[in-house]
């Protein structure tokens, strides 16, 4: 292919093809961001336009792969391509979690025809078929437009064939992407003012797509049933310092899925970036870390960060010396706290949390040495699946509860 694109440049600085589609409008889908989750199973559906093709009779869709560099050096490998833009997801052959882009491209089928009649049937001259002079810039392209079945013009009859002819041009083994198949229309275009008959009237091969404008999805593994945050309780020692919370999907095989980071309530000594987890302190708090997936919101959890001026305990207090049991589970209008403390008396804050992170209850307690029990009244706690939190400078303890 380079041979040939080499080629071809010579002969664009020899002569340039006058531009005729410059008015043609490629069509634009929703132009999002973040990928649409589907089975595996599952069938891409119709695709909207948000803008509308015009200026050319013929628009149909050509399906990237994000993760797969074109060898033309263009960007995504082309994987597929589709008349409707409505096709079975396991055609492509991705695997789960595989990603994909639907993007309308417009042509005029009549001035591919017209061209591949002429090279594959007309001659330069008496001496010269159309194929022989071709081979001199793509070699083996009329072989291998036969060996896709197309011998003529009325085998072409699509965007599938359309792109036989870009690849067969690109010579074997390339990989094709959209950026690369314009990059190789544009230098073709260039030099068939040079092959006379062997163009079959044709001054330009008009294609226009916009990759700004596509339907991005990712091919759905197992369902992801719970997100976890790692670490589960961290310590900033001194009131600079930082932390970075990262967060798995359960299970492993689960999607990435994109995630948001935020303090639960608010603080004036912590924040955290909301799209790298990277919590950062200017003074000394306890606050929660909360994380939730975009894709899927009730995918989320909670952490406890520590700002202290020197090392304390963050992690679950050992049971030998701490243990604390929430009763009755599931609760109603009280809950009753036992803790046996065998560290020194201290102050806590119990929390009650929902499942969005939220805090719904908050008490102070003193905890004395030895076995306690504090009653919390909960009555005005809806029903619904929490997490019991007892937070001190020594440490926490954790137990799920359930309000009905």
């Amino acid at each position: 292919m380079r041979k040939f694109l080499s080629i071809l440049a010579l002969l664009l600085s020899v002569q340039m093809a006058q531009a005729q589609c410059s008015t043609a409008v490629a069509g634009r889908l929703s132009g999002s961001m973040q990928p649409i989750g589907i089975a595996d199973n599952g069938t891409v559906p119709a695709p909207v336009f948000t803008t509308n093709p015009s200026g050319l009779p013929n628009t149909e869709f050509l399906i990237t792969n994000p993760d797969e560099d074109a060898t033309d050096g263009g960007g995504a490998a082309i994987v597929y391509v589709d008349t409707d833009g409505t096709f079975p997801v396991m055609d492509l052959g991705l695997g789960s979690c595989g990603r994909f882009a639907v993007t309308p491209v417009s042509y005029d089928i009549h001035q591919i025809r017209r061209l591949v009649q002429a090279i594959l049937n007309d001659n330069f001259n008496p001496a010269v078929t159309c194929c022989q002079l071709v081979d001199n810039f793509a070699s083996g392209f009329c072989g291998a437009l036969n060996a896709a079945g197309i011998n003529d013009s009325t085998d072409i009859n699509n965007i599938s064939d359309f792109f036989t002819v870009v690849a067969a041009i690109a010579g074997p083994g390339s990989t094709i992407s959209i950026g690369g198949a314009q990059a190789t229309l544009d230098l073709l275009n260039g030099s068939l003012g040079l092959i006379g008959p062997c163009a079959g009237g044709v001054t330009e091969i008009c294609f226009v797509a916009d990759t700004t404008g596509q339907d991005r999805y990712m091919i759905m593994g197992p369902a992801a049933n719970g997100l976890n945050i790692n670490p589960a309780n961290a310590l900033i020692v001194g009131s600079s310092g930082t932390q970075q919370f990262t967060a798995d999907f359960m299970p492993m095989g689960a999607c990435p899925q994109p995630l948001s980071w935020s303090i639960v309530g608010s603080s004036a000594n912590v924040s955290i970036d909301a799209i790298t987890g990277l919590a950062t302190a200017t003074g000394y708090d306890t606050v929660q870390i909360a994380v939730i997936s975009f894709q899927d919101t009730m995918l989320r959890d909670t952490a406890t960060l520590i700002v202290r001026a020197q090392q304390v305990g963050v992690e679950n207090i050992n049971a030998a010396s701490f243990q604390m049991r929430a009763q009755p589970n599931p609760f109603a209008d009280v809950l009753q706290l036992n803790i046996d403390n065998k560290l020194s008396a201290n102050t806590a804050n119990v929390q009650i949390v929902d499942i969005a992170g939220k805090i719904v209850f908050s008490q102070i307690i003193q905890l004395q040495q030895g076995n306690h029990n504090y009653q919390l009244a909960t009555n005005q706690i809806p029903n619904g699946f929490y997490t019991l939190r007892l937070i001190s400078e020594e440490g926490q303890a954790v137990q799920k509860i359930i309000k009905q």
